[in-house]
């Protein structure tokens, strides 16, 4: 499946893949797993017969779910085929190692997430781990997911936000905004994907309210869980179940 809608970001996190999953251990001080597995436990609270993961990257959000041992088929979507490529390279390794099931049927989609193409109420979990800012519209692609979703279902979303307190957010900016870029430009070459990254926490931490807009793309019951002094949240919402008279 190709993408139909052009993504922003794109060339740049298809050109850093071969040292994302390098860059996200050491600027997450190795903190990036235990939120996946903190989201993963969140969303994975009942047995999951099919599962999504969107914006799923290398695929390490979709690994933490099969962990758990509740979900049976996962697919993930993400707009960068070179992604995808490595994602089912870790996917294959893994297996082999026995630190994957093998009973579990896995697909990687290249697909955007405003428009996967993928068939209606298709899904029992819908999750987005740090990929929610990225892409080109929110309101589409959170009604994208409620679409997705059978009725009953969850989506679980797992983002990165500022502090509330002036001091630590000054501090975190400082990291998010110079030491990071710096050093990711010795790593990857390149400083844009994490200038980007400072100036995208920003805007979605003082401009976006994620609840809200759960809200009204048809989410009910949104819970929200603070993790590393609110620098991560994830959110878990339902779509209404469909009861019989």
């Amino acid at each position: 499946m190709t993408t139909t809608l052009p993504a922003k970001t794109e060339p740049m996190f298809s050109a850093i893949a071969a040292r994302y999953d390098l860059c996200n251990r050491l600027f997450s001080l190795g903190l990036d797993w235990y939120w996946r597995k903190k989201t993963a436990a969140i969303a994975c609270a009942a047995p999951i017969e099919n599962a999504l993961d969107l914006c799923c990257g290398t695929g390490d959000m979709a690994f933490a779910l099969v962990k758990t041992g509740k979900v049976k088929c996962i697919t993930g979507g993400d707009i960068s085929q070179p992604m995808l490529t490595l994602a089912e390279q870790k996917q294959q390794a893994q297996t082999a190692h026995a630190k994957l099931p093998t009973d579990i049927s896995f697909r990687w989609l290249c697909i955007p997430a405003e428009a996967t193409g993928l068939a209606d109420q298709s899904f029992d979990l819908i999750t987005c781990a740090f990929g929610l800012r990225n892409v080109d519209n929110l309101p589409l692609t959170l009604k994208e997911m409620h679409r997705l979703l059978k009725p009953g279902g969850t989506v679980c979303i797992l983002e990165f936000f500022l502090p509330r307190q002036h001091w630590l957010r000054n501090l975190y900016m400082i990291y998010l905004g110079i030491l990071m870029p710096r050093l990711g430009k010795l790593i990857t070459g390149s400083s844009a994907p994490w200038d980007y990254l400072a100036q995208s926490i920003e805007n979605w931490t003082d401009n976006i309210n994620l609840k809200q807009q759960l809200q009204t793309a048809g989410f009910t019951e949104v819970a929200i869980e603070p993790l590393t002094c609110r620098t991560v949240q994830v959110y878990a919402a339902q779509k209404i179940a469909l009861h019989s008279c």
